[in-house]
């Protein structure tokens, strides 16, 4: 006989299903304009619930259900709650700092992805590479940026913050394999800058 899920797991569960099936609508969805009012968030998940070692990835998957159907304001005031309630756990900090990143809080975003890296010891845990790859792709976006008005600065600076860095990751010592979609991403980034050279700088005109 199974026993009957208690009815916050319920809840949570339901709602990660529904927000699940409503990601694809959400694609074609109109976006709001800056004259429009944004809505209070929805506290669905109470602080009881987000404290619960037991609930937590629920919680977790529940917020990046909102992050990915667009709903960023709901994603963010329940990661804040996750994060109050977890402020060390790994996952709660990498997924709280995708949101924040999504919100186009850059900088917010890479100080939590320098947390996780900074709080990891040997032997390093899946969180520690998810949060490598993702500051690395910040500095990409970064440097795509600069791209487009200095090509020789982005490339000095992909070379040494993010091809010196997958180098330096190469020779961790690994417990087991890496995550294939982290691998991937590192290769990605790897070969994006590996013959990049920025060669001499660029000559300064006179005043």
């Amino acid at each position: 006989m199974t026993m009957p899920l208690p009815s916050n797991l319920n809840k949570m569960l339901l709602m990660t299903v529904l927000l699940c099936v409503g990601c694809a609508a959400a694609q074609d969805a109109p976006k709001a304009t800056k004259d429009e009012p944004v809505a209070e968030p929805h506290k669905i998940v109470t602080d009881e619930d987000a404290a619960s070692e037991r609930l937590l990835p629920f919680c977790i998957v529940l917020a990046d259900q909102y992050r990915a159907a667009h709903r960023l304001d709901e994603s963010i005031a329940l990661y804040e709650q996750l994060h109050a309630a977890h402020p060390n756990n790994f996952d709660v900090i990498i997924g709280r700092a995708k949101t924040l990143r999504a919100l186009g809080r850059t900088a917010d975003a890479m100080a939590e992805y320098n947390k996780v890296i900074n709080l990891t010891r040997a032997p390093y845990t899946e969180a520690y590479w998810r949060a490598w790859l993702c500051r690395l792709e910040l500095v990409d976006k970064q440097c795509d940026e600069l791209a487009k008005t200095d090509p020789h600065a982005a490339c000095r600076k992909g070379k040494t913050d993010i091809y010196l860095a997958v180098r330096r990751l190469e020779l961790a010592e690994l417990d087991k394999p890496l995550p294939k979609d982290v691998s991937a991403g590192l290769w990605r980034l790897k070969v994006k800058y590996r013959d990049c050279d920025p060669g001499p700088e660029p000559a300064k005109s006179r005043p």
